[in-house]
């Protein structure tokens, strides 16, 4: 008879080296998970910086340029408070906002996310009634809240410092 060849593994290392392996693996997913979490945590707060980015942007930049004028107007369902931004170029885009839908609305762009919630908002105007001081301004400010990140705003406040000969404001009261 021909003697066994004892180069094989035993149970008891094959046992130990699949427990081993499973060990890692275990840590590995782990790994996994924790990154998956906070690539949606970062996607997420990136998007709502980013839509917070645009609309600002979009306010200042008309605002700042292009606009001669801001009116309180009539809204269609589901708004609180809308107004009506008069450009030089004789067009008007609408500023819509709303509470209870956790919205806002500016020409084409919309600024909403399921994860925000509308805290408050202002608009106002302060405009001096020395002739000397000449300062006037207009103020938009919307603030949004999310639970998933504490204490960060993702509102905007829009600050306009505007002739009072020139821009023409009607519909809203002083801050």
């Amino acid at each position: 008879m021909k003697k066994l060849d004892n180069r094989g593994f035993t149970i008891i290392e094959l046992i130990t080296s699949f427990s081993l392996t499973m060990v890692i693996l275990v840590f590995l997913f782990n790994i996994v998970i924790i990154l998956k979490e906070n690539f949606v945590y970062n996607s997420l707060k990136s998007e709502l910086i980013i839509n917070q980015s645009l609309m600002s942007t979009a306010l200042n930049e008309d605002l700042y340029n292009e606009a001669t004028g801001i009116s309180s107007t009539s809204c269609s369902s589901g708004y609180d408070k809308c107004y009506n931004i008069e450009l030089n170029n004789g067009t008007t885009r609408k500023l819509s906002i709303s509470m209870t839908k956790d919205k806002v609305q500016y020409g084409d762009s919309v600024f909403s996310n399921e994860n925000l919630e509308m805290h408050e908002y202002k608009v106002c105007y302060y405009n001096s009634s020395s002739p000397s001081e000449k300062k006037a301004f207009l103020r938009l400010y919307v603030k949004f809240k999310s639970d998933l990140f504490e204490e960060q705003n993702f509102g905007f406040n829009v600050l306009v410092l505007y002739n009072p000969n020139v821009f023409s404001i009607s519909g809203i009261s002083g801050c």
